[in-house]
């Protein structure tokens, strides 16, 4: 039997020497990985952090529901008169209160909220509206046409006791309405 020959020292220091600058190199691409991680983290949080006040501001004037997978909705619906603003449960779904009116709300890129626009586009396509006083403009004014459904609704219904026809009680809900904008924009 024949045995090989040892290395000599300037081979092993050789091997060595490439497999240190392997790992040094496996290394800095898990830091690089690393780095990359907490980057994306840390714009996730700011991202988050925005999603979370826009909701605590319009917690302020609306009732927010949620489906449970994170996923919110502004109810819409009228209270009684004492009523708290934030009083809607947290898990409150679509279905469980019939008198809820929900509106989705969307989650920016950047973290802000949104909802779909309730005005037409130039287009015809939907568009989003961003920021919490858009949101808020455009809630009100859909809150104010489910109003004015509703009483329009009421007035037909009960237009044989107000001794009118319920195509004239509607006629006046209109005018009520368009009387309404008209002092809406007087007072801005």
């Amino acid at each position: 039997q024949i045995q090989a020959p040892h290395p000599t020292v300037a081979a092993l220091a050789e091997e060595r020497a490439l497999r240190v600058q392997g790992r040094t190199h496996q290394l800095q691409d898990a830091a690089a990985q690393l780095q990359r991680g907490a980057a994306a983290a840390a714009a996730e949080r700011v991202r988050t952090d925005r999603f979370v006040t826009d909701l605590a501001a319009l917690r302020q004037e609306w009732r927010l529901a949620t489906d449970g997978d994170d996923r919110f909705a502004v109810d819409l619906a009228l209270r009684p008169p004492g009523a708290s603003v934030g009083s809607t449960a947290a898990t409150a779904s679509p279905t469980a209160d019939k008198t809820q009116l929900l509106v989705s709300l969307s989650r920016g890129s950047d973290g802000a909220v949104g909802v779909v626009s309730d005005l037409p586009a130039d287009d015809g396509k939907a568009s989003m509206l961003w920021g919490v006083a858009e949101v808020h403009d455009s809630l009100l004014r859909r809150q104010r046409a489910e109003v004015w459904q509703q009483i329009g609704a009421i007035a037909q219904a009960e237009a044989s006791t107000l001794d009118v026809s319920p195509a004239e009680a509607q006629r006046l809900v209109d005018q009520l309405q368009a009387g309404e904008g008209d002092s809406a924009m007087a007072t801005q």
